[in-house]
């Protein structure tokens, strides 16, 4: 391309400057090949000399092999230039959604994985993947459009807002769902959730089984979460699920069986990176729970956390703190009531309550005028029959297709 093109503004208004630039550009500048015996070692030599700049991101290189691509006969893009308009175009749109490149290029491996029937559990990295046969994967199999449609699921996820021409993401009960699965402790419930909306969204029934779906699969990775509560007791279950999805849209569910009995000793003190999600569960089986709960909300400790030992005599410090941390004694509470309502007693709590978005946490003020470490076994015990039983109405244990 002739210099004019590059720098039309230099040239004409500072001609000798610009000849000037040259000439140095000329005589001071060294050009100095290597010959690398792979890509690994170019990308360590080059970070290595460029440890003053910014590291070259795994998206950086992924999109240099797309766009070399892009030049020589892709059928997506008919030039370069369509190529890095729709790049700059989808990696600002992940910015606001608040997913880096980086991220789309992990989850389309998952889909691709899933599509050459890969179960392993112990994945390569993003780079050796797709670096793998001279970048193949870049060049068949991932395009802009399919991590654009990956962003299209997060966009309603994170930001609520509807893609055009697609019911379902204005579906209320399949916002729920996805909201509530936002909340699990690790990626791992994405990638099916991905797999099943990429490859089935046009199909007429989508919306309906994927709202199946989603109750399936969130019934599944609770159920053996808050048993196992490790990212290894779901990966090889995750992993057949995607190779399943793939298959049919009526996908079998091979998780591990969970013992009912034990997930309902389990549920008045599960494990804290599960509470967020049981809370939202609770929230959102409200009947008067129409929208989604407010983005900004904390847990709410109903029985203060901090309390007079006078007002409790017959209970031990110790028995207390561990009622105050059980389940029936916390609920979704948005973040500036929260503040107010402080470590107060329920009497004041109570009006703080009353102004809530969230239909459940209404209730509890509706229904009690004062609260007592006994109000908290008691709620245990209704919290436990409403998620256990919703669990297994949504599909627990069962490893039958959806359809059946």
């Amino acid at each position: 391309m002739p210099a004019t093109t590059l720098t039309p503004t230099f040239e004409t208004r500072s001609p000798l400057l610009f000849l000037n630039f040259v000439v140095n550009l000329l005589q001071n500048v060294i050009v100095l090949p290597i010959d690398a015996d792979s890509q690994d070692t170019a990308l360590r030599i080059f970070n290595t000399l460029n440890d003053r700049g910014l590291p070259l991101s795994d998206a950086d290189i992924f999109k240099s092999q797309m766009y070399k691509f892009a030049g020589s006969g892709s059928e997506e893009f008919s030039d370069s230039k369509g190529f890095i308009d729709a790049w700059k175009e989808l990696e600002d749109d992940a910015k606001r959604v608040g997913v880096d490149m980086q991220t789309l290029f992990v989850h389309n491996m998952f889909l691709l994985r899933a599509k050459d029937n890969d179960r392993k559990t112990t994945a390569s990295a993003a780079r050796t993947y797709y670096g793998a046969n001279n970048f193949d994967k870049l060049h068949n199999g991932t395009s802009l459009k399919g991590l654009r449609e990956i962003l299209n699921l997060w966009q309603v996820v994170n930001l609520q807002e509807p893609i055009d021409g697609e019911s379902w993401s204005q579906n209320e009960d399949i916002l729920q769902m996805l909201d509530i699965l936002s909340e699990y402790p690790n990626d791992y419930w994405k990638y099916p959730t991905l797999m099943y909306y990429t490859k089935y969204r046009n199909d007429p029934d989508f919306e309906s089984e994927f709202l199946d779906f989603l109750h399936r699969l969130t019934a599944e990775l609770v159920g053996v979460y808050a048993l196992t509560p490790t990212v290894n007791a779901i990966k090889q279950a995750v992993m057949n699920l995607d190779v399943e999805i793939n298959n049919s849209p009526m996908p079998r569910f091979n998780f591990k069986r969970v013992n009912v009995q034990r997930l309902r000793e389990e549920l008045p003190t599960p494990h804290f990176r599960l509470v967020r999600l049981l809370l939202k569960v609770v929230a959102y089986l409200d009947p008067d729970q129409h929208e989604l709960i407010p983005e900004k909300w904390e847990i709410e400790h109903i029985f203060p956390q901090k309390w007079e030992n006078t007002n409790f005599p017959e209970l031990a410090d110790a028995e207390v703190r561990e009622r105050i941390e059980h389940l029936g004694n916390k609920t979704a509470l948005e973040k500036k009531l929260n503040i107010q309502a402080s470590n107060g007693f329920f009497s004041r709590k109570r009006r703080e309550y009353e102004k809530s978005a969230i239909a459940a946490t209404r209730r509890i003020a509706e229904q009690h005028t004062e609260w007592s470490v006994d109000d908290i076994l008691e709620r245990d015990e209704q919290l436990i029959d409403l998620i256990s039983n919703t669990l297994q109405e949504w599909g627990l244990n069962q490893t039958a297709p959806l359809d059946e």
